[in-house]
């Protein structure tokens, strides 16, 4: 036995070059494998981080619906705590008290008088008491739960609490224990108060209405209050004006006070946000003492009947069931511990998602059965991969020493003997090539999720499962194994030396020999061929072995090829220009010095490729009529135009001044932004009320594309368009005139470039909106942090992200695209080596076969066509299965993925890049038919020397 193992490795020493291409058949084979279950233990990871992130949160049972049937709600808090079934929690015991600052038939009131003990007071519309314990990402997504909650570390002293933000400006400070009365109020308005007077008179000259809630012969009786629907209460109305601080009442009743002694542990406003003074909160996390009950309760109930002040309470739960129990018993269990009945189990909200990922429960399994389904073909794929690579590998190293294995058993080894011999190469394989397979198939999914999730998605984890990577390794193991029983069985048979000098397998049975005329002719092509197709006759199993190994790469590369071209083109197809964009950040208003934060924090950040910026607002004008008369002339062909009241004024940003103004200007933007005036905007359709349209619905063009200065328009001086109320003249220098169907609302539209021409007052009219677009995912996190010192130093803005589904999208499928391109790749590999591997073994094979046909006239560049052809006659039939089967596949995809995403043309999703990839693949694989056969001519050329 010690000579037949020393002998193995004396073989794998002698054979380099076999032994390091069964080396890599089997390692790449390993790869492929442990690939899909690396892949699949750091994809299930990712998506619990995605629901943890982006949807729910880690939450499995919510309680919400059963809490109201506790008889005991504040013990609650402390059973999830402690319960065995509980793994983590997150419990909230919101209160709320609102005055809503509306009147009532009285014409009273409501609001909360608070007096503090250093004497100071303050007037709420809202007092709020936030109390929480546990894990706040177990309810809520890790986004929203650090929006909300982040502000709140554990606090260890009792009745500790945080505090709004507004009340530091009352001279408290972290530390301070503070005292506090409220008492509930109600209350007139003094009608006869300036403050009062001076509401009413800018409500009747801005036409806005607050008086959904005034006493009848309050109201305008000639509006009714379905037109106050977007309005709200005189209350809201004075508090913007002055504070409810300061506002002026008559008539005060107040109620029973209540008073709350607490600790600041801090001062923070809900989501961060600045300070409301007509709101007060108490932040707590664990639970207080506090409850605000006592403020509705009592003589205060009397007081407050019939009041729109109205008192909110309820409580939210949400668990984590252990692990270490069955997911339904630590379900039951924790409801009988709460004193709940098994009906209360249909009054629970599972979050169905986290719990199929996790596995944890039946129902939610259930769930996802096609997905699971799904990763079970994907792995009896690569089991098939794997099992023809491996088997084809350990054939070829068998059959190769079929004489070796024949003159053994003549001198008397046994089968044993040989199956132990086999059995010792494979075993050197399972200690080498499996152990780099798996690590390289690792490592390759870690170099990936750590580049995706460093730079583009924090929740891309790379996990090791250990049961998944046990299996795939079992798996491979086996693999190796079975393929080294059967080669095993195979050499271990009886032979005779006439069998084992045939180098194959012998016949099973004998064939009818047809005695033809020799018709030999060392120069024919069709010799060469006849010879290469008999060559490939006699090893049809390790042919057809190799044959589909590559096929299968090819399938798997033509189909994902089209896959992708038909999503790229599916995006481009569902999208428009006027969404594709990463971030709008909207304004309702400018002030001066505001719009040069645009490049203070955003263009100067290096973030961004490109930040459009569109705005629009408008001048009311005394003379508009005869301003109106004044543009009509700076049209080229003074058609009338409508009046609309107003002249509007529109911001051109950068990108649409490059879009549309740059070719009739001539000018750069930078030069428009100096021009010091407007452009009047002169549409191509002619006037609004005579564009004409062809018989498709089109607009036909009238004017042509041109710009025109004032002095080319006949003026010496340029027309002014003046404010009535700054008195501010905007200078009109000149007319363009582009296709009027761009957005740029009707003719007579003045553009601008820079808006810090503009006055106060004109600006703060001014809806804009900053277009951002992110120069590429690694700038992900700096675009954020200019967002946010944007947002934080300018007032009344509202963010819209769009990031993930433009440039995070396109990172996103681009990262898809890596991990797919490499498993895509590691299965043609192996079909290349297999390829090569059969190749140069069918030449060492033959290499006295081949010597003699050199000496009876065949020439070098015959026996070298031979090899190349039969690496080209493996590599055709291959391309052309894997092309019919992954054009098929894809034709069906088509026809699904149609009716879902319109728009795209069958030349564009199918005939084109069908073409394109069946020519492609072809000729490459021709290249790689060449190429595999250069070991085998290398080595054929050597003996013929």
């Amino acid at each position: 036995m010690k000579h037949l193992i020393s002998l193995s490795f004396k073989y794998i020493r002698r054979q380099k070059l076999r032994s390091a291409l069964t080396f890599l058949c089997i390692m790449l084979a390993v790869f492929i494998f442990n690939t899909n279950t690396a892949y699949l233990g750091s994809t299930i990871a990712t998506l619990i981080n995605f629901e943890k992130h982006y949807g729910e949160g880690a939450y499995h049972v919510k309680l919400d619906g059963a809490l109201p049937y506790c008889e005991d709600l504040g013990k609650v808090g402390q059973l999830l705590e402690n319960h065995v079934a509980v793994e983590d929690h997150f419990f909230s015991c919101p209160e709320e008290l609102w005055g809503l600052s509306t009147r009532d038939e009285q014409g009273y009131l409501r609001y909360l008088d608070v007096q503090f003990d250093n004497g100071a007071s303050q007037r709420v519309d809202c007092l709020r008491n936030n109390e929480i314990s546990g894990n706040r990402y177990v309810m809520y997504n890790v986004e929203w739960a650090d929006k909300a909650y982040g502000h709140l570390p554990v606090l260890t002293e009792e009745n500790s609490v945080y505090l709004s933000s507004w009340m530091k400006d009352l001279g408290y400070e972290v530390g301070d224990t503070i005292t506090m009365t409220v008492t509930p109020m109600k209350a007139r308005l003094s009608e006869d108060s300036e403050q009062v007077k001076a509401a009413r008179k800018l409500i009747a000259e801005t036409q806005t209405y607050y008086v959904m809630d005034d006493p009848p012969e309050l109201a305008n009786d000639n509006v009714s209050l379905s037109d106050y629907d977007d309005g709200g209460s005189m209350m809201n109305y004075l508090t913007e004006l002055y504070g409810i601080n300061e506002i002026l009442f008559s008539e005060e009743i107040s109620g029973s006070p209540c008073t709350f002694t607490v600790k600041i542990a801090g001062f923070q406003d809900q989501f961060g946000g600045e300070g409301d003074t007509a709101t007060m909160e108490f932040w707590s996390y664990p639970v207080n003492d506090l409850r605000l009950d006592e403020l509705v309760s009592g003589e205060n109930a009397d007081f407050l009947t019939g009041s729109e002040i109205v008192f909110r309470s309820w409580k939210s739960a949400a668990v984590r069931i252990s692990d270490r129990i069955d997911f339904d018993d630590g379900v039951m269990m924790l409801l009988e511990d709460m004193g709940l009945e098994p009906k209360h189990y249909y009054d629970l909200a599972f979050n169905d998602t986290l719990l199929s990922y996790e596995m944890r429960s039946a129902n939610a399994i259930s769930a996802i059965l096609p997905l699971i389904a799904a990763i079970l073909i994907l792995t009896l794929v690569a089991w098939l991969i794997t099992r023809f690579v491996i088997d084809n590998a350990f054939e070829i190293s068998v059959q190769e020493r079929s004489a070796q294995f024949a003159a053994l058993r003549i001198m008397g080894a046994s089968r044993a003997q040989l199956v132990a011999l086999i059995f010792t190469e494979a075993i050197f394989y399972c200690l080498t090539a499996v152990p780099i397979g798996v690590l390289a198939a690792f490592g390759a999914c870690k170099a990936v999720m750590d580049l995706v999730g460093g730079s583009l998605f924090p929740i891309f984890e790379f996990d090791v499962n250990w049961w998944i990577t046990l299996i795939g390794i079992v798996i491979s193991l086996s693999g190796i194994l079975i393929s080294a029983y059967t080669s095993a069985m195979w050499a271990a048979r009886k032979l005779s030396p006439m069998e084992a000098l045939q180098f194959g397998k012998p016949r099973k049975k004998s064939e009818k020999v047809y005695h033809r005329k020799s018709v030999l002719n060392h120069k024919s092509f069709g010799f060469v061929l006849d010879y290469t197709m008999k060559n490939l006759s006699r090893t049809k199993s390790r042919y057809v072995i190799s044959t589909v190994a590559m096929a299968l790469g090819i399938v798997m590369f033509s189909f994902s090829l089209l896959g992708v071209n038909y999503v790229s083109n599916a995006m481009k197809a569902s999208s428009n220009s006027d969404f594709q964009f990463d971030y709008d950040i909207v304004m309702n208003s400018f002030k001066p010095g505001q719009y040069e934060l645009v490049n203070e924090l955003l263009a100067d950040s290096g973030a961004f490729s490109k930040i459009g910026f569109k705005a629009d607002t408008y001048i009311e004008s005394d003379r508009y009529e005869e301003e109106m008369e004044l543009l009509r002339q700076m049209m080229p062909d003074k058609k009338p135009t409508r009046s609309w009241g107003t002249h509007l004024i529109k911001v051109v940003s950068e990108e649409n001044f490059d879009k549309y103004l740059a070719s009739p200007t001539g000018m750069t933007y930078e030069e428009f932004c100096e021009l010091g005036g407007a452009l009047v905007y002169v549409s191509s359709g002619g006037a609004e009320d005579e564009y004409e349209y062809d018989a498709n619905g089109w607009p036909i063009r009238k004017r042509a594309d041109g710009y025109w200065t004032y002095q080319e328009l006949g003026f010496a001086q340029p027309p002014v368009i003046t404010d009535e109320v700054s008195g501010f003249e905007l200078p009109v220098v000149g007319s363009v005139c582009f296709d009027f169907s761009t957005g740029f609302a009707g003719e007579s539209t003045l553009l601008i470039g820079d808006p810090s021409i503009l006055p106060e007052n004109v600006l703060s009219s001014m809806n804009g909106v900053i277009r951002l677009y992110v120069d590429g995912h690694q700038n992900h996190e700096a675009a954020q942090a200019a967002i946010d010192a944007f947002t934080q130093k300018v007032s009344g803005c509202m963010l819209i992200d769009q990031y993930m589904d433009n440039t995070g999208q396109i990172s996103f499928f681009n990262a898809i695209f890596k991990i797919l391109g490499i498993f895509v790749v590691s299965v043609w590999l192996v079909g290349i080596l297999t390829m090569v591997n059969s190749i140069n073994t069918s030449v060492l094979n033959r290499q006295k076969e081949l010597l003699m046909l050199r000496s009876v006239g065949m020439t070098k560049r015959q026996l070298q066509l031979s090899v190349m052809l039969e690496g080209v006659l493996y590599c055709l039939v291959s391309t052309v299965i894997g092309l019919l089967i992954g054009v098929s596949g894809y034709s069906f995809y088509v026809d699904y993925a149609n009716w879902h995403f319109t728009g795209l043309s069958v030349m564009q999703v199918f005939i084109l890049p069908v073409m394109l990839t069946v020519i492609g693949t072809i000729l490459l694989n021709l290249l790689i038919a060449v190429l595999a056969a250069v070991p085998a001519l290398d080595s054929l050329s050597k003996r013929m020397k």
